[in-house]
């Protein structure tokens, strides 16, 4: 209980209004796409999780169930109901979901304990129009939270695991190569392959993956690079989805990255990042997991995303000024319907308004007008005149 009392004041501080605006938008269009919201308990039976991932899980000790874990993802919870109580349900489903998972960092300075995630889950569903529907949704996503120039970067992880397969490498040594491709590490890259033997052709192919980004002639390239069957299987199925999302007309581009090799072990098929130009960082990550369900007893392929919704809430504010103007309204108590109706009617024209409902003065009011952002103050006068103060900034 200890360790959960330090993980929790780390990290005590109330969801603010810009990752509930965030969840808003996101909730909305998944909605849309007629995706049925679950929700799950925050502590869940830590029996349940594989041995390898109770590594990266915080346990509390309960008296009648025994040890229980902070759930870390999302995902797997999405995939056990599916497997197990969601079993008789006619496929595919179609799932959703927001909230908090917690995890143990994975790299020494890393802080992220509380990982706030929206995302959705396609189950029951193979095939590349699966993929389309996962990628165009999260194109449409990235554009409902006002993220205008992100991009989508797009790969398939069957690609390197067929150039990989045929070197004989231990799985430690695997998973250093896709790290540094993912970072598009090219010294760390050429150093490490000098010092392994495989063959010639296959290391030339992995350090030729970190040019392979791009849209145009990135999949015909790969393709000069081997004559494995499974990485040439892996490029056919990505360029059938890139060529569906050609046609899709997304709001948000999506380029073709051989690179998107993280969690290779995890990821069966197309993998993807959405990154925001103005950070840098992934907001957004996704791909074909087609063997998740198989180890809560269902066979059956899987694909979606997740929106890192902590990130995208620190850009939020900038963002989600394109939606009409933040209004203060002041006014007196005598005045609350009139102060209603001028909200009201400010709504309707799509601006975001606030009603000074602790009557702050006028040193608190410029004061809260630059904390939180009002491009307008409305006062209603005592004859019921209408005065504004303030303007677009």
């Amino acid at each position: 209980m200890n360790q959960l009392k330090r993980l929790t004041s780390l990290q005590s501080a109330p969801i603010s209004p810009a990752v509930s605006a965030v969840e808003d938008r996101l909730r909305g269009l998944f909605r849309a796409w007629a995706y049925v919201e679950t929700r799950f308990d925050v502590l869940q039976p830590a029996r349940d999780y594989m041995p390898h991932e109770l590594d990266r899980i915080y346990t509390v000790s309960d008296a009648a169930d025994g040890a229980l874990a902070l759930r870390p993802d999302f995902t797997s919870l999405v995939a056990r109901e599916a497997a197990t109580v969601g079993q008789a349900v006619v496929r595919p489903l179609r799932r959703c979901y927001a909230g908090c998972a917690f995890r143990r960092p994975e790299r020494a300075g890393e802080h992220r304990r509380e990982i706030h995630q929206a995302g959705v889950e396609l189950i029951g569903a193979s095939g590349e129009l699966a993929d389309a529907e996962i990628l165009t949704l999260a194109s449409e996503g990235l554009e409902t939270i006002g993220f205008d120039r992100a991009q989508i970067h797009l790969g398939h992880v069957g690609f390197v695991h067929a150039l990989l397969r045929s070197s004989d490498l231990t799985d430690r040594v695997e998973t250093s190569v896709c790290d540094l491709l993912a970072r598009h590490d090219r010294p760390g890259l050429a150093s490490l392959l000098r010092g392994l033997s495989i063959p010639a052709q296959t290391a030339k192919a992995l350090v030729s993956m970190l040019d392979l980004v791009g849209t145009d002639d990135v999949l015909d390239r790969a393709r000069s690079l081997t004559d494995e069957p499974d990485a040439l299987r892996a490029l056919d199925q990505l360029e059938t989805v890139f060529n569906l999302l050609d046609h899709s007309d997304l709001p948000t581009p999506v380029i073709l990255d051989l690179t998107e090799v993280r969690d290779r072990s995890y990821y069966t098929g197309i993998r993807f990042e959405g990154f925001d130009a103005a950070s840098g960082f992934p907001v957004l990550r996704g791909g074909r997991y087609d063997q998740l369900l198989g180890q809560f007893g269902a066979d059956e392929p899987a694909v979606g995303c997740a929106f890192e919704v902590d990130r995208i809430a620190s850009s939020y504010v900038e963002n989600d000024r394109r939606g009409g103007e933040a209004v203060l309204i002041g006014f007196s108590p005598l005045q609350w319907p009139e102060a209603l109706a001028t909200a009201r009617g400010l709504r309707a024209q799509g601006n975001r308004v606030i009603l000074n409902v602790t009557s702050l003065d006028s040193a608190d009011l410029t004061q809260y007008e630059a904390a939180h952002r009002i491009d307008r103050i409305v006062v209603l006068e005592t004859d019921d005149a209408i005065s504004t103060g303030g303007g677009p900034r």
